[in-house]
């Protein structure tokens, strides 16, 4: 080897190294970085000879490529775990709300107001012209009422909730499909993607995937295709939108796409928002309604059988607050007539004095009057299922969710065992290159020498 060809070596030694330590300075700065997959500097030998003698040396070293360090497989296995966690969550999340709504409506449930509902009507029937009782019967229907409005109207707000999260996916599903066809843009017309470009790419279809079930199909100029159960939403740099339209008679949204048809989708927050709205909550609400509304049926059926103190006859103790809405929780008050306490049925002979049909309302809490999944239960049985059932759906979604967490973090902590940026290692590495760049400038100050002196000679 001569002295050109040793500078030359060094030199390239020293050009390698210092790629290198960039690359290694690079990682740690981007440490802490979200999507940050850490980087490499791929070194490779200059012109190495097709054949070896004792005289053949290398022509020193180069750098090949600043590769990504990536596991395609695991990252894949990551998405679809993502996608069933959000939709774990989301079900979780909602759920509990339902829960506890109706566990705790401000310290004031629904089966105490019962309790005090027809403790009222006993209390009234052994003293049927007692106006005290009277509007003790008054105030605890009207309490009772409260409680099954405040429930119905917060599962009214837990629905407006889902429906406002539900049109925000969509608007967030729109805008990661533009910003994924944008970066597709960018990487199809660049002949090098940079790396940084290739992580904003992952951590796209990482953000999608949490919302929406979807195929990804890299193609060969980097880019990546995003296809769903009946469409594609990024085709190369183009983006197709999907939208949330308020579809009668209920005028709660549908995804659709931009076309009009049905948007297609098992998964993801997404899903869970549309199985939620669409499926839960009006189960959740027709179960509770179903059954106090059959309460109030025999209820109203009994007080319009009745007399009160002042004759009247034929009303309604519950009656909606709206009339030309449907009469459910929500929609429901005591009669106003009877804030006139005399009017308040308790006789059924009209005798002054008979509080009959009083002990009859109150013997209504122990009736086996409500049908529920062809058996006949009391209130208070129904109530107590219906709180167990919720209870149970509850706790499904919060198990799932923590047995899909676990799954998920154990695949996060593989990916990161091969992706992410270890300190102590980039630390490492930064002493490995220093000290390799501190030997090929050492080599190249003693040929520099060797140089001078034999053109001072020469000379």
């Amino acid at each position: 080897m001569s002295l050109y060809s040793s500078l030359y070596t060094s030199y390239s030694g020293v050009s390698a190294s210092q790629t290198s330590l960039t690359v290694a300075t690079n990682n740690m700065t981007n440490a802490s970085t979200r999507g940050y997959t850490r980087q490499q500097a791929i070194h490779t030998s200059i012109n190495p000879p097709s054949s070896y003698t004792i005289t053949s040396t290398g022509g020193g070293v180069r750098v090949q490529d600043v590769r990504r360090i990536t596991d395609q497989f695991l990252r894949e296995s990551c998405r679809d775990s993502y996608n069933e966690l959000s939709y774990f969550e989301t079900e979780k999340n909602y759920l509990y709300e339902v829960e506890t709504a109706f566990g705790d409506l401000y310290g004031y449930n629904m089966q105490t107001s019962t309790d005090e509902f027809f403790n009222a009507w006993e209390e009234l029937s052994k003293s049927p012209s007692d106006q005290a009782a009277r509007a003790l019967v008054f105030e605890s229907g009207v309490s009772f009422c409260d409680t099954l409005n405040q429930y119905g109207n917060q599962l009214d707000a837990i629905e407006d909730s889902l429906v406002l999260d539900l049109e925000n996916t969509v608007l967030t599903i729109n805008s990661l499909t533009s910003q994924l066809a944008n970066v597709n843009a960018q990487i199809a017309s660049s002949l090098d993607p940079p790396n940084e470009l290739l992580d904003f790419q992952d951590m796209l279809l990482d953000d999608l995937s949490k919302m929406v079930s979807c195929t990804f199909t890299y193609q060969h100029d980097g880019t990546v295709d995003v296809t769903t159960a009946n469409g594609m939403l990024v085709g190369g740099n183009t983006a197709h939108e999907i939208i949330a339209s308020s579809k009668p008679p209920s005028g709660l949204p549908e995804v659709e796409w931009s076309n009009g048809q049905p948007f297609q989708n098992e998964g993801g927050s997404l899903a869970a928002l549309n199985d939620l709205l669409y499926n839960s909550i009006p189960e959740t609400k027709s179960v509770i309604n179903n059954g106090m509304m059959q309460m109030i049926e025999k209820v109203n059926m009994l007080h319009a059988s009745g007399t009160g103190l002042d004759g009247s006859t034929g009303l309604d103790f519950f009656v909606p607050i709206h009339p030309n809405e449907p009469f459910e929780i929500g929609n429901i008050q005591v009669n106003p007539e009877l804030e006139d306490l005399n009017k308040i049925a308790t006789s059924i002979s009209g005798e002054l004095g008979d509080g009959t049909l009083a002990g009859e309302i109150s013997l209504v809490q122990n009736a086996a009057i409500i049908t529920s999944e062809d058996e006949d239960v009391t209130i208070d049985q129904y109530i107590a299922a219906y709180t167990q059932w919720l209870g149970i759906i509850s706790s499904e979604a919060q198990f799932q969710y923590d047995n899909q967490q676990t799954l998920s973090l154990q695949l996060e902590t593989q990916l990161d065992a091969v992706s992410a940026v270890s300190v102590d290692e980039e630390m490492a590495n930064m002493m490995m290159f220093q000290q390799a760049y501190n030997a090929n400038i050492n080599v190249m100050n003693t040929v520099d020498e060797l140089l001078e002196n034999l053109i001072r000679e020469l000379g």
